[in-house]
């Protein structure tokens, strides 16, 4: 499998956040390697749940970071964490116990973190970078 790096349209230009952002792709990449070697059911828990834990975090710190520069999408910006949070989580209850959870956990959450940042996240950069004058 690829591994996962902050590069590209997926880099805000926000350190703290491209160093949060590359923690995820890490525990992504952490996975892709669980799932290549079979680890254990056990590993996968302790993953998922690292995952889990981490997101809440993130996005509580991200949402900091836009509320103290003023980006208007906030409240919406919101909104899609507690979907993305939520569709995690859907899928980790209906799949426990179920071997294919690794798969169907590991697609889910590829998509929506890398849909997240490239198109949520990103309009956040935008906003960023205009107001800061930030060239790229």
């Amino acid at each position: 499998m690829d591994t996962f790096e902050i590069t590209g349209k997926y880099k805000m230009n926000i350190e703290k956040i491209d160093n949060q952002h590359q923690y995820l792709f890490n525990l992504l990449n952490r996975l892709a390697k669980l799932i290549d070697t079979k680890g254990s059911e056990e590993e996968l828990g302790i993953l998922i749940s690292d995952f889990m834990n981490y997101t809440v975090f993130h996005f509580k710190d991200e949402e900091e970071v836009m509320s103290s520069e003023g980006y208007p999408g906030l409240a919406e910006h919101i909104e899609i964490h507690k979907g993305f949070v939520k569709a995690v989580t859907d899928v980790v209850e209906k799949y426990e116990g179920n071997k294919f959870l690794r798969f169907k956990f590991f697609n889910i959450v590829m998509n929506l973190l890398l849909n997240h940042i490239e198109k949520v996240d990103y309009q956040f950069a935008q906003f960023y970078k205009n107001k800061h004058n930030v060239q790229v």
